[in-house]
């Protein structure tokens, strides 16, 4: 079975799925919800559905919708190399749609507040708001994206290490031109959950020539609790549809051998690399494993096995080299700037950040049915909530132990998909041990007189790159899925439709995470007010979790900057220097030092306020704008 095969879906799959979710907004929406986080109980409670504005809720989700159906009628046309809308591409649009929904749902109540908010509890979610701004300003500008003086001025700081996602930054421009950063940043959110669960569909549905369990199976991979766990800031964690869209797409090139399926290999695996390193390492294990299996089912199969090998190496050979020449200029700067910066030893964080054994079989705490039965247990897992979430769903397990008996029941060597099939038992099976760490975790106790395989690699070169373990579980979960999508295709009972009914309600019960955590953006209108006043330099006291948010308004160069994420020694030791002279030197001289244009009070974090205002208002006179949050000192005649 394959790409050729035909059928037709059955849209009447997911009614009682999206049923059993609107049920759940109603009864759970402003329900007080808390997590184990670290340790420390946190709890939060979501607008009860009757507080959300639903003319301006409604009017945010229409946007959505527009942008991503824009965009998915895009990937659809590229994705099956059409340059018309034909009846393939109208289903396939129709499933993203279905996708987008559930999307809406799952995350309720995000897609209504979508141009005030942003999923997460004050993370790293502003951190990517900066990159995308700085992505399309670089692009628009034509600056140099992996470098940038608007940040610790005038050092600058390199970005090559920090997971910028210059593509994702680069494709969103209209979306951010037209609607703003905040929407843009939700939009790929909602994309990122929609084209991976198309792309996971695209794989089964090539494996398994089956239309429904394929789009069972991309309604899984889109909601599955690795991404709401990381949907909390890590955007990059979370935008997996280019990983899955090229592992698609070499699958296809290594069973088919068509050049449409190579180059489109070659266009997602750049996409990939440019966007961030850890899925660009994820890709390598996977190519590198999924070759050496070819290679092996080939040569054991009588069946011309030498024409299959060299075909397999050769379709490798071309992705890998026109890849690394397209990723030329991101490998040499890697290369010429890895002596830049400190590399500690973060073994402790690899045992931290490893998988509980238990974790997998365990639902989340934020699922409003099963969490409060299990946030004792979860509680006992290491790590952050957003690392130790790895729940795959029981239904899900279910379905993918049928697909490994039915596999194991109808197995021959020489049929193609089967050997594909056995190849992601074993992958996912490898990943899983990778997963759980140098250590066995069991129930938060870490074992460490049994050492697993991971250890044993965490120093080898290449291999030792990835030092968060439980990340391993992204690959498990895409195992696991795509083995029940197979298991469903092998039902063959006269109730296969009811089956199909109970899987989709039971992954909408066990990933529901509603109603998500979500934070409203803070008012940038001191920003705004600075953006047209001459003088360029800017410094906060003290910098704040969304002082690079604020940057995106003011369109100013700072003298802080961090970024949450590693930075050169010598722009370290630069910030480091600014920090301690902000503490000895009196205001006047360190801002004559510094050339600062801008001084800026954030009254929040003030102990003192009275008297640092005071002092400051001695020193530069009346400030030139004042909110209940922020005082702004124009300093340009001070120094």
């Amino acid at each position: 079975m394959g790409e050729q095969e035909r059928g037709n879906f059955n849209w009447g799959l997911f009614l009682p799925g999206i049923a059993a979710a609107l049920i759940c907004i109603v009864l759970f929406s402003g329900t007080p919800r808390g997590i184990y986080n670290n340790g420390d109980y946190q709890q939060w409670s979501a607008a009860p559905l009757s507080d959300i504005d639903l003319v301006k809720g409604i009017s945010n989700a229409a946007a959505m919708l527009v942008y991503v159906s824009v965009y998915g009628i895009g990937l659809i046309l590229l994705t099956n190399g059409k340059k018309r809308i034909d009846q393939q591409v109208k289903a396939e649009y129709r499933l993203i749609a279905i996708y987008l929904l559930f999307s809406f749902l799952m995350s309720y109540p995000l897609a209504f507040q979508s141009r005030t908010h942003l999923p997460g509890d004050v993370g790293d979610e502003y951190r990517f708001i900066w990159y995308l701004n700085w992505g399309k300003k670089s692009f628009l500008g034509f600056m140099d994206p992996f470098h940038t003086d608007t940040l610790a001025y005038p050092v600058g700081t390199s970005l090559i290490f920090a997971e910028a996602m210059f593509p994702v930054s680069i494709i969103s421009i209209p979306v951010q031109l037209i609607s703003g950063v905040i929407f843009t940043y939700n939009f790929l959110v909602f994309a990122s959950m929609v084209f991976s669960g198309y792309g996971i569909y695209k794989l089964v549905r090539y494996l398994t020539g089956d239309y429904n369990a394929a789009a069972i199976s991309g309604l899984a991979a889109a909601v599955m609790p690795y991404r709401f766990a990381h949907l909390v800031g890590h955007l990059n964690l979370i935008t997996t549809q280019w990983l899955i869209l090229y592992i698609y797409f070499f699958t296809k090139a290594m069973g088919e051998r068509k050049k449409f399926d190579t180059w489109m290999s070659v266009l997602f695996l750049t996409i990939t690399a440019y966007t961030g390193f850890t899925y660009l390492f994820f890709a390598g294990v996977y190519t590198g494993a999924y070759l050496l299996w070819k290679l092996i089912v080939s040569f054991f199969n009588k069946r011309g096995n030498s024409k299959a090998l060299n075909e397999h190496i050769s379709v490798f050979t071309i992705v890998a080299t026109t890849t690394l020449i397209l990723s030329a200029p991101l490998m040499y700067l890697v290369v010429s700037e890895y002596g830049l910066f400190e590399h500690p030893d973060r073994t402790f964080e690899s045992v931290i950040n490893s998988a509980d054994l238990f974790a997998y079989v365990t639902p989340p705490s934020f699922n409003p049915l099963l969490g409060p039965y299990v946030a004792g247990v979860e509680g006992k897992f290491s790590s952050f909530v957003s690392e130790r979430t790895v729940y795959l769903g029981w239904s899900i397990l279910l379905a993918a132990a049928y697909g490994v008996y039915q596999l194991i029941k109808s197995f021959k060597i020489d049929k193609k998909n089967d050997m594909d099939m056995v190849f992601w038992v074993f992958f996912g099976l490898f990943c899983f041990l990778l997963s759980l760490g140098p250590y066995l975790h069991v129930l938060g106790d870490v074992r460490e007189d049994i050492t697993l395989p991971y250890e044993y690699i965490t120093n080898m070169p290449v291999l030792s790159i990835a030092k968060t373990p439980v990340r391993y579980s992204l690959i498990v979960a895409m195992a696991a899925i795509i083995s029940a999508g197979y298991g469903l295709s092998r039902i063959k009972c006269k109730s296969k439709m009811l089956v199909y009914y109970v899987l989709i309600t039971l992954v909408v019960v066990e990933y529901l995470p509603i109603p998500y955590i979500t934070n409203r953006a803070p008012n940038p209108e001191w920003a705004i007010f600075l953006r047209d006043k001459p003088g360029d330099i800017v410094y906060e006291l003290p910098g704040s979790t969304y002082s690079e948010y604020f940057q995106v308004y003011h369109d100013k160069t700072r003298l802080q900057g961090r970024l949450g994420g590693r930075m050169p020694k010598k722009t370290e030791e630069y910030t480091s220097g600014v920090d301690r002279d902000s503490k000895s030197m009196g205001a006047y001289f360190f801002v004559s030092k510094y050339k600062i244009d801008y001084f800026v009070v954030h009254k929040q974090k003030i102990d003192s306020l009275k008297n640092t205002l005071e002092y400051l208002s001695s020193e530069f006179g009346n400030p030139m704008y004042s909110d209940n949050d922020v005082i702004v000192y124009d300093t340009r005649e001070k120094r």
